[in-house]
């Protein structure tokens, strides 16, 4: 990786192996970045560059989707120059033939949206409150699902998260909403609360759901100290859920399939690097990612390769092991694969 990227954030991988990702460089003696979607193939990167849609620049992307080395979508928001009230608007950039081609989202329910209610995979996106599904020719909108929901899984074999109580599964004409066992029980004077972070589907009757469960966490007496609050992931059999608590003075953040039934799952701990777990036959075990000696790391995400068993992971190496969520000039964008 060139040494001016100090991030690699969204991306996704394709079946045939292209990785397509948003990297990001801090410029030099300022608190700008510099954005760029990136290509990896065929062990080269290759740079995509995003030109002004009209007379608005975009002002972000947020997530990626791919089917092949030759096709991406880009799903971002745009930015009209010169306003002091700007009001962003949604757009899908997709590049093929070697050209960008953008649409604007007209939707109202669109406008203003942040990175966190934007999701695409396996032809599958979400906008706000706008379900999209990729039909072979355009993006075609979806009816029937709650808001909140950002789409897991490969092929029909879709999911969402549906607020911290319920899970939703594609039915083919519509959403299923399952819900969500109550998780721990009464500590320092308070009931737990749980939040759900990620989905991991393997079929319509095999999926695991990880998040994390905390006490007080809106008490000011425990506002500086660590959060309290345990990881957890739970599967559902078709019938049931069962439960399996994650590592100790951690939380959950992101997660992947391993393809042989169990999972990947990006862990946190305050203000220290974060860490890689993978559970298998019910036990976790901590991976440790390839850095240079007196390094750490940042993992942003985690994508499975379609039809592989293979893991990728982006972010940066830090030059120690304390993470802040800052990005600086020191830091060296990552990408990483499991063998």
């Amino acid at each position: 990786m060139d040494r001016q990227v100090n991030h690699i954030g969204e991306f996704d991988v394709a079946g045939d192996g292209a990785v397509w990702a948003q990297t990001a460089r801090v410029v030099p003696d300022s608190l700008d970045q510099e954005i760029d979607i990136r290509r990896w193939h065929k062990g080269e990167w290759s740079t995509f560059e995003r030109h002004p849609i009209g007379p608005d620049s975009v002002d972000g992307v947020y997530a990626l989707t791919t089917d092949s080395a030759r096709r991406v979508w880009a799903f971002g928001t745009t930015a009209p120059p010169g306003e002091d009230d700007v009001v962003s608007r949604m757009f899908i950039g997709t590049f093929r033939n070697g050209r960008w081609d953008d649409v604007v989202v007209a939707d109202e329910d669109t406008q203003e949206l942040d990175w966190s209610v934007v999701g695409a995979r396996s032809g599958w996106a979400t906008v706000g409150d706008l379900v999209l599904r990729w039909n072979g020719r355009g993006w075609l909108r979806q009816s029937g699902k709650p808001s909140g929901g950002l789409p897991f899984g490969e092929g029909h074999d879709m999911w969402a998260l549906d607020g911290d109580r319920s899970v939703l599964r594609w039915e083919g004409t519509g959403w299923r909403r399952l819900k969500l066992p109550a998780l721990g029980t009464r500590a320092l004077d308070s009931m737990p609360e749980q939040w759900l972070t990620g989905l991991v589907p393997y079929g319509r009757d095999d999926a695991w759901v990880v998040g994390n469960v905390g006490w007080d966490m809106d008490n000011e007496e425990y506002e500086d100290a660590p959060i309290r609050a345990r990881p957890v992931a739970i599967h559902w059999n078709g019938s049931s859920w069962a439960c399996t608590w994650g590592p100790m003075h951690r939380t959950f953040r992101q997660a992947a399939p391993d393809g042989e039934g169990g999972l990947w799952v990006i862990a946190d701990r305050q203000y220290e690097t974060s860490e890689l777990w993978h559970l298998s036959g019910g036990r976790w075990t901590k991976e440790f990612l390839p850095t240079p000696a007196g390094k750490g790391f940042f993992v942003h995400n985690l994508v499975k390769r379609p039809g592989a068993n293979e893991v990728y992971a982006t972010g940066h190496v830090t030059e120690d092991d304390l993470v802040d969520g800052s990005l600086s000039e020191e830091h060296r964008g990552a990408l990483w694969r499991t063998k």
